[in-house]
Formats: structure tokens, C-alpha cells, sequence
């Protein structure tokens, strides 16, 4: 995805988009991308399922991922 699409999707989702678990339950996702050059990205509410692989597998497509910081 491109820099113009991320803040596109940004601008129309206020930075927080729904995501629905298999089971029902609903839970707000926050985006945010500081930075210039390397993006930052804080995923937030991600389901106790889905594993760092998983994650990164989703985002690769978007770039390179350097690292994925686990935050409690």
C-alpha cells in the first residue's frame, strides 16, 4: 500500500477501523503511522489468536517489516 492509500485509509477511518472475531465479539482497531522515511505502525486490540507470523505475513505486503514489538 502506498503512502497516499495509508493516509486515504487513515482520513476516512479516523485511524480506527472494527475488526469482528470469528466468534462475534467486535473490537476497534487503532492505526497510526509516524515517521517519515521507516513507518510506525501501532496495531492495537489484536485477537489473543493471531499470532506475530500471522502479522507480519498481513503487513509484508505493505513493505518491509524490520521488527514487531510486543506492547502490554
Amino acid at each position: 500500500m502506498t503512502d497516499g492509500k495509508v493516509l486515504e485509509v487513515l482520513r476516512d477511518t479516523d485511524g480506527q477501523i472494527e475488526y469482528k472475531y470469528p466468534k462475534g465479539k467486535v473490537s476497534v482497531v487503532t492505526l497510526v503511522m509516524p515517521g517519515l522515511r521507516t513507518k510506525r505502525i501501532r496495531v492495537e486490540n489484536i485477537p489473543p489468536e493471531m499470532s506475530q507470523e500471522a502479522l507480519q505475513a498481513s503487513l509484508t505486503p505493505d513493505g518491509k517489516i524490520l521488527d514487531i514489538q510486543v506492547e502490554r
